[in-house]
């Protein structure tokens, strides 16, 4: 039987009640687990750390969560790394200060400027609607020497970081 059913707002859906119910206007539901935008940085630069401090090598990407029950998903592309005499690095992403996920004492020596690649992926959650920032940091964790993070555009093509905001 014909239903006079109301007029919905902007952005709500026709939503069934089952048979014998009158169709009602209604908020679409959640769309969980779906990108809700994406940033990324790119770089070709060689960075050279000599010291075991945290050090940023070139690429930082910010990011706004829409809802704090957003996941940020971070996926770096590789990167070449190269330690030189007896060093070993380490390279790491950040959420300003606090360290995500790490990899130290690696071992890759110096050899015709080939190097070891990594990459690192790493799904936070940041529980925040301001405005957030994630860094690629390395260091020489033991040994001496240098240690060269993303090469140039002529060795690798260089390296990137994408953020992903993924919804609840």
């Amino acid at each position: 039987a014909p239903a006079n059913v109301a007029v919905g707002t902007s952005g709500q859906v026709l939503t069934s009640g089952g048979a014998g119910v009158a169709p009602t206007f209604q908020t679409a539901a959640g769309g969980g687990g779906k990108v809700l935008q994406v940033v990324s940085d790119f770089s070709a630069t060689r960075v050279s750390v000599s010291t075991s401090t945290w050090t940023d090598v070139g690429l930082s990407v910010s990011i706004t969560p829409s809802a704090t029950t957003s996941k940020i998903l971070l996926i770096s592309s590789p990167f070449t790394l190269i330690s030189g005499a007896t060093a070993t690095l380490g390279i790491r992403i950040t959420r300003g200060s606090t360290g995500l996920i790490a990899f130290e004492n690696i071992t890759e020596r110096w050899n015709h400027d080939q190097g070891q690649s990594i990459s690192l992926t790493y799904i936070d959650s940041p529980s925040t609607t301001s405005s957030t920032t994630y860094t690629v940091q390395g260091n020489r964790s033991a040994g001496s020497g240098t240690c060269y993070f993303i090469q140039d555009a002529a060795t690798t093509g260089g390296s990137s970081l994408i953020a992903l905001e993924i919804g609840a």
